[in-house]
C-alpha cells in the first residue's frame, strides 16, 4: 500500500471516529446498549427459571394466551404508532403535541375496555376452556390494559429512546425478581407467568409516561392530565383520534395483516403440534428477546431520523439505508453461523433435554429475525416516504404466501417447519421492500447521494 493510500486511510478513520463520538445517533446507541444489555442479562436469567419450573405444557398454555392476545393489542393501538410519530414531529408547538397526546390516550383506552367488556362477555357465554386456563386469562385483562397504551410512540418521536430502555430494564429487573422469589419446580400453575408480566409491564408503563410528559409537563392543564371522566374531552379525543386513524387507516390495516405471517404461527403451533410443542417453542423466541430487543433498536432510532433524511433528499435516503444494511449484515451472518453451531449445547446448558428439540428451530428463527432487520431498515423507509399503502400491499402478499406454508410445512416438519416459514416469508417482504424503495429512488430522478454530500450531513 502507498503511503498516500495509507494517509488517506488514518484520516478516513479518524473522521469517523470523530464523527462517532461527537454523533447523537452513535450516543444514544451507546446507552441504549449497555441499559438494555443489563436488563436482558437479567430478564433473560429470570424468563428461563420460569420456563424450568412450568414446563412444556404449562408454558405453552400461556403461549397460546399471549398469542390470542397479540390480536387484541393490534386492535387497540391500530398500528398508528408510525403514523403518530410524523404527527408528533409535525406539530408545531408543545401544546400541540400535549394535545395530540391526551387524544390517543382517551381514544386507546377506552377503546381497550370496550374490547375487554366485549371478550367478557363471550367468555361469560361460551365458558373458559378448562382450570388450567383459569389464571392465565385473568391476568390477561390487565396485561392488555397496560400493554396497548405505552408512552413509546412519545419517546421515539422525541429522540429519547434511551428512556425507553430504562423503564424496560425495571421492567425486567421487576420480573426477574419476582420469577426467583416465587416460582418453584413443578408447583407453578399455568399462567402464573403471564401475572408476572401484568405488574411487570404496568411498571415500565408507570415510567415509561413519566419519562415521555417530562419534557411537556408545562403545557398540560392543571387539571389531571388524562381524565377520563370530562365528557367533552372523550368526545374530542375520539373525534380527533378517529379522523387520524382514518388518516393512517392503511398503516392500521398493515398492522393487522402482518399478524397472519407474524403473530398467528404461535396459536398454530399450539392447534397442529400439541401445548406441549408451543412451549417449546416459546422458549425459541424467550432466547431471541435479547436480540431483538437489540434489533428493535435499529429501526426505531432510524426511523425519525429517515424522515429528515427524505427531507434532504431520497437519494440521500436511500445512501443512508445502504450503509446501515451492510454494517449490520457484517455482523448478523457470523452470528447466523454460530447460532446453528452452539445451540443445542446452549439449550440443553439453560433449559434441559426437555426443550432440545427447540433447539434448530432457534437458530432458524434468529436468522428470519436479522432478515427482519434488514427488511425494517427498508421498510420503515417506505413509511418515512409516506408509502403507506406500498407497504399493505407488501405485507398482503407475505400473508397470503405465510398462510399455506404453515399449514403446509408445520405438520410435516414441526418446530423447523414453523421457522422455516419465517425466514422463507422475511427474505420475501426483504426484496420486496428494498426493490420498492430503489424503484422510487428511480422514480424521484434523483442520483445517490456522494459520499461528499454523506459526509456534509452527518456532520449535523
Amino acid at each position: 500500500m502507498s503511503k498516500n493510500a495509507t494517509l488517506d486511510l488514518s484520516s478516513g478513520t479518524v473522521r469517523f471516529l470523530r464523527a462517532a463520538r461527537t454523533s447523537p445517533l452513535i450516543r444514544q446507541v451507546g446507552q441504549m446498549i449497555s441499559t438494555r444489555g443489563l436488563g436482558l442479562a437479567v430478564a433473560a436469567a429470570g424468563s428461563i427459571w420460569a420456563a424450568r419450573c412450568l414446563g412444556p405444557g404449562r408454558l405453552g398454555i400461556s403461549g397460546m394466551i399471549l398469542s390470542l392476545l397479540a390480536p387484541m393489542t393490534l386492535l387497540v393501538d391500530l398500528n398508528q404508532d408510525v403514523s403518530l410519530v410524523r404527527r408528533y414531529k409535525a406539530c408545531e408547538s408543545d401544546g400541540t403535541r400535549a394535545e395530540l397526546i391526551r387524544e390517543t390516550f382517551i381514544f386507546r383506552g377506552l377503546l381497550c375496555l370496550a374490547y375487554m367488556a366485549v371478550i367478557g362477555c363471550v367468555l361469560a357465554i361460551t365458558g373458559l376452556p378448562g382450570a388450567d386456563w383459569r389464571l392465565g386469562i385473568a391476568a390477561a385483562f390487565p396485561l392488555l390494559l397496560v400493554s396497548v397504551n405505552q408512552g413509546a410512540w412519545v419517546l421515539q418521536a422525541q429522540g429519547n429512546m434511551p428512556a425507553r430502555y430504562r423503564a424496560l430494564m425495571l421492567q425486567s429487573a421487576f420480573s426477574a425478581a419476582c420469577y426467583f422469589a416465587f416460582f418453584r419446580p413443578g408447583r407453578m400453575p399455568a399462567g402464573s407467568d403471564i401475572v408476572v408480566m401484568a405488574a411487570a409491564v404496568g411498571v415500565e408503563y408507570s415510567l415509561g409516561w413519566w419519562y415521555a410528559r417530562r419534557p411537556l409537563r408545562s403545557t398540560f392543564p392543571a387539571m389531571p392530565p388524562y381524565s377520563v371522566w370530562n365528557r367533552g374531552e372523550i368526545v374530542r379525543g375520539i373525534r380527533s383520534a378517529g379522523r387520524a386513524c382514518w388518516a393512517g387507516r392503511w398503516v392500521a390495516v398493515t398492522g393487522l395483516v402482518s399478524y397472519l405471517y407474524i403473530y398467528l404461527q404461535n396459536p398454530l403451533v399450539g392447534l397442529l403440534l400439541g401445548n406441549e410443542a408451543l412451549g417449546q417453542y416459546r422458549t425459541a423466541g424467550t432466547l431471541l428477546n435479547a436480540f431483538q430487543a437489540f434489533a428493535a433498536m435499529i429501526p426505531a432510532l432510524l426511523y425519525p431520523k429517515m424522515i429528515e433524511w427524505h427531507r434532504v433528499s431520497p437519494a440521500y435516503l436511500w445512501a443512508k439505508q445502504m450503509r446501515f444494511a451492510r454494517i449490520v449484515s457484517c455482523f448478523f451472518i457470523p452470528g447466523a453461523l454460530a447460532a446453528f453451531l452452539f445451540a443445542p449445547q446452549i439449550y440443553r446448558l439453560l433449559y434441559g433435554t426437555a426443550f432440545l428439540s427447540a433447539a434448530y428451530p432457534f437458530a432458524l428463527l434468529l436468522v428470519a429475525r436479522m432478515i427482519a432487520v434488514l427488511n425494517g431498515i427498508f421498510g420503515w423507509g417506505l413509511w418515512a416516504q409516506h408509502r403507506d399503502g406500498l407497504m399493505l400491499r407488501l405485507t398482503v402478499a407475505a400473508a397470503i404466501v405465510s398462510l399455506p406454508l404453515n399449514f403446509c410445512l408445520i405438520p410435516r416438519l414441526g418446530l423447523s417447519g414453523a421457522a422455516g416459514v419465517c425466514v422463507i416469508c422475511e427474505t420475501l417482504m426483504l426484496l420486496a421492500t428494498a426493490w420498492a424503495s430503489r424503484v422510487l429512488l428511480q422514480q424521484s430522478g434523483s442520483a445517490p447521494a456522494s459520499n461528499a454530500e454523506n459526509i456534509k450531513h452527518d456532520s449535523n
